[in-house]
């Protein structure tokens, strides 16, 4: 318990770097990308290594976070955040980003802390909602990850938080929200982060701080308006493209891949333009417009690491929109004629993809050819190097796993530049400082120049390395002069004395968690200790515990204890290497890990009745259970419960479950806690009462059938039904009934519950009575051989037969009949109810042969409905030369047998002529053939 202060050790690491990061923030953050197909690559070595078992699968934007160190914290594609491990956050599911959209997300570190971050999100803005993950238009989001939760994987604390990014007076921009744009820098203090995004003719600018996040935005109007378009694909061209500020955060550019929706003639994808600002790190605003390239496809974007050059790739499209080729240029940013300096630097057969910066200081390039992904990306070797000497290299990284698409994940652009950052140990009676800088900038200029004003009255064109005597605050100001350039970089530095530490620790942890709760043995949890320990003091930012004292001399902090830890004796001794804020100064001292006797919390059993999924249940893990577990132990409402679904996270107080729990039978464990007392971990067994899952029941019904007996189907479940009882309501009437049928007379919904008393579960099941209606015949016509049936009531559930020769149908069409008599019929599908009628369809033959044979012995008019006419019809047939061979009456003679005055007439064509009474001739010609 009494901590060995003559254990301080004062370590001597006073390291100010000059870095692409923030004071907070390192260049190590953006060390490992992960993109496209399950694609991946660390860039911790001098050459980027694939990593495999990614999670992910986006076809444009992602977004990825390390640590300082550069080892992976977490990855998204805008709508999943994936931790370490490649499994998704608990609460990481759902974000309002888009795998579709150009910038689906970007990674911030909240300033000011270790552990916390912001994921910004935004939607991909088109105008068929339905083709969303949640059917709207979400815009631009925020939601916050704490990383020291989950056993130190992180999870979600604060999800989809809205930005306004859009004029809320103009109904377009409410409507669409936003574009697929978003960018961020460090602001000029050096600590705080500009996060940028567009709209229209407006730049919002959101800054970040160590309050959180200002919803307030800095708004910048410029002269180019781009209105939302959406094409016929409901898809918003002008969305499309990336936003890009320089990494010393002075320009700001923007790619629109469309500016209008184009047309046939001229094509759709040839009207893109890019735009250069200026933009201004202490306010904020952005300035300056200036047109680069206009009336192509442009995409990507990226600054040179020197934020002198920048570069775009552009898609080259014919008028009929189909992909001639790709294209990536250069522009000099420093030039008197920016769009005049223009450099083609590659032809290719890619598609415009994403360019991005890596802490190597090369631009990486990702583009395909066809639908598919390719295993490789391209890069810019030199990129700070002017025209084509910048040494592009076409697709000569390979991916190892996964396919790159369009999208790289983006990054706060200022970790790519130089500046310095800082940490310090003690070194004696004062502070020892020893400066680098990061990237090396001989790389750039083998004879590059530095000086330094250390801010104490100290200066030094030589050495980096300074000695403070007295612990304040000290403006150091660093000059490097790079190819002739000075540029000048400063920063406000704290240096403070080592932590001052009480002299009694002892860590006290409950005698629960093992197989003996009273052998003094039991695991400690060190986890949070280890980011914030408030046993020490609130001053200090990290505490790191050993389990010897060698091991804390050494003072590797990836050798310290991690999370939980489990003493090997009782009131055993570890040891912490306790850290002041912003440095590596630390004192070592002595805890004690001690044990207490746990009260017993108990075991319990909670049922819940069997949900629609068979085997799973609703429980209620609420207050109203939590209070019944309080009465049962003993406890007061001040002892807070908490349900886990393993041991392991009862004891740590990890992934606590939801109030409404959803499970199959399972055991899960309790954590209570309270001041004045230790606890062991409790269990619940959950149990399914196991209910019938009965599907919503139809009975159609002819009319004629009525009444029927309907039931709940309850009869053919598996389920012991003997202790259920049943209540039914139909047309809002209670209807007595003590089984489960019920005799009904007339359509209608009824409803039955099932209650089962013995469990007290309850399901209710509909059971809709459907009366088939009967057909109801409105006309037919008949035209030209064929027949059309028309009811007052059609639809889906008749079906139509003539003489039954084919059957029934679903047309009520019918075609090429023959001439006479017919009988047409039309029945509901289920049979229940016929009508009938006879038509007939008018003809005359076109040929008859008088031989004797039965069959068109005669020629005669057929088809004639005898109801409709009350005089004869006359009926002329003549010869070839016009002579009367005949007349007879159509409708009560049997017509002509081809004989004139007994005579049989030879085979040839003759003529007829008749009139209806309406007035109507027909006249034609047939023959007569043996």
């Amino acid at each position: 318990m009494i901590a060995k202060l003559n254990l301080l050790l004062k370590q001597c690491l006073f390291v100010i770097c000059l870095i692409v990061v923030t004071q907070a923030h390192s260049q190590q953050e953006s060390a490992n990308w992960f993109f496209g197909e399950k694609a991946a690559l660390s860039f911790n070595s001098n050459s980027p290594v694939s990593i495999a078992n990614s999670s992910l699968e986006t076809h444009e934007g992602s977004a990825t976070i390390s640590d300082e160190q550069g080892n992976l914290l977490f990855y998204t594609d805008g709508v999943t955040i994936w931790d370490k491990r490649n499994r998704a956050m608990p609460n990481g599911y759902n974000l309002f980003g888009n795998k579709s959209s150009t910038m689906s997300a970007l990674i911030i570190p909240k300033p000011g802390t270790i552990n916390r971050y912001y994921v910004f999100t935004i939607d991909e803005p088109g105008k068929s909602k339905e083709n969303f993950d949640d059917g709207k238009i979400n815009g631009v989001n925020y939601s916050e990850v704490d990383m020291t939760l989950n056993s130190g994987y992180g999870d979600v604390i604060l999800k989809n938080q809205p930005l306004i990014t859009y004029d809320v007076n103009n109904e377009t921009e409410r409507y669409f929200k936003s574009s697929e744009k978003i960018t961020a820098v460090t602001h000029d203090d050096e600590i705080s982060i500009w996060v940028i995004t567009h709209l229209g003719n407006t730049f919002y600018s959101f800054l970040i701080d160590e309050l959180g996040v200002n919803e307030n935005p800095v708004t910048s109007t410029v002269s180019t308006n781009i209105i939302p378009r959406v094409n016929s694909d409901s898809i918003n061209v002008t969305a499309i493209g990336y936003l890009k500020v320089s990494p010393n955060g002075k320009n700001i550019a923007i790619a629109h891949s469309s500016t209008a929706l184009g047309s046939p003639r001229t094509g759709t994808k040839r009207n893109g333009k890019v735009f250069l600002y200026d933009f201004n790190t202490i306010t904020g605003t952005v300035t300056s417009e200036l047109l680069l390239s206009d009336g192509l496809y442009p995409y990507g974007l990226e600054f040179s690491p020197n934020s002198k050059l920048l570069y775009t790739t552009v898609g080259h499209y014919n008028t009929d929109d189909s992909f001639r080729e790709g294209y990536l240029y250069q522009y000099d940013v420093k030039s008197s004629d920016i769009p005049g300096s223009e450099v083609l630097i590659n032809t290719s057969n890619y598609y415009a993809g994403a360019l991005q910066l890596a802490i190597d200081g090369k631009i990486y390039r990702t583009g395909y050819t066809g639908t598919a992904g390719l295993n490789t990306l391209s890069l810019i070797d030199n990129p700070n190097t002017i025209g084509t000497d910048c040494n592009y290299r076409h697709g000569r990284i390979h991916l190892d796993y996964g396919r790159a698409k369009l999208g790289l994940p983006p990054f706060v652009q200022s970790i790519f530049k130089y500046r310095f950052n800082y940490t310090y140990t003690c070194a004696g009676s004062g502070f020892e400082a020893t400066f680098n800088i990061l990237p090396d900038p001989s790389e750039e200029d083998p004879d590059y120049k530095m000086s330094w004003d250390f801010g104490d009255g100290e200066t030094s064109t030589s050495s980096a390395t300074h000695y403070y005597a007295v612990p304040g605050d000290y403006e150091v100001s660093m000059e490097l002069s790079i190819n002739g350039e000075i540029q000048t970089y400063k920063k406000t530095i704290t240096i403070a004395e080592e932590p001052t530490l009480d002299t009694n620790y002892e860590l006290i942890a409950c005698d629960a968690f093992d197989a003996d709760a009273n052998d003094g043995l039991t695991y400690f949890n060190l986890q949070n200790l280890s980011a914030n320990s408030t046993i020490f003091t609130t001053d200090l930012v990290q505490v790191y515990f050993y389990e010897t004292l060698v091991e804390a001399t050494i003072a590797n902090k990836l050798d310290a204890i991690n999370g939980s830890f489990q003493n090997s004796v009782e009131n055993q001794i570890v040891y912490a290497n306790v850290y002041a804020d912003h440095s590596d100064c630390f004192q070592t001292v002595e805890v004690k890990l001690t044990t207490k006797d746990p009260v017993s919390v108990g075991e319990f059993t909670l049922k819940a009745c069997q949900t629609i999924t068979e085997g799973i249940a609703l429980f209620d893990l609420s207050e109203t259970f939590i209070n019944s577990i309080r009465t049962a132990s003993g406890f007061s409402n001040d002892v807070a419960i908490s349900f886990h679904s393993s041991r392991v996270d009862a004891q740590n107080g990890a992934n606590p479950l939801p109030p409404n729990y959803e499970s199959a039978d399972t055991t899960i464990y309790i954590k209570a806690e309270s001041s004045s007392a230790c606890y062991d971990v409790g269990k619940v067994n959950l149990r399914v009462n196991y209910f019938p899952i009965l599907a919503d029941r139809v009975y159609n019904v002819c009319p004629s059938e009525f009444p029927i007996t309907i039931d709940s189907g309850i009869r053919s479940s598996t389920y012991n039904t003997n202790s259920y009882t049943y209540s039914w309501d139909g047309t809002g009437t209670r209807i007595p009934s003590t089984n489960d049928e019920l005799e009904v007379h007339a359509a209608g919904e009824y409803y039955v519950t099932i209650y089962d008393t013995a469990l007290n579960c309850d399901a209710t099941v509909r059971v809709s009575v459907v009366e088939f209606p009967a057909p109801m015949l409105k006309d037919f016509k008949v035209d030209n051989y064929n027949l059309t049936i028309n009811l007052l009531n059609p639809g889906n559930n008749f079906e139509y037969a003539v003489d039954y020769l084919n059957g029934f149908q679903d047309s009520n069409v019918f075609r090429n009949l023959s001439a006479g008599e017919h009988k047409f019929y039309v029945r509901d599908k289920f049979r229940c109810n016929l009508i009938e009628e006879t038509f007939y369809v008018f003809g005359l033959p076109k040929y008859f042969t008088p031989n004797g044979d039965g069959i068109h012995d005669i020629w005669k008019v057929e088809g004639l409905d005898p109801s409709l006419f009350t005089q004869p019809i006359d009926v002329y047939v003549f010869d070839r030369y016009g002579k009367i061979i005949t007349r007879f009456d159509a409708l009560n003679s049997e017509g002509w047998d081809g004989t004139l005055n007994g005579t049989k007439l030879l085979p040839d064509d003759y003529w007829y002529h008749l009139v209806l009474p309406n007035g109507r001739e027909y006249r034609g010609h047939f023959t007569l053939k043996y």
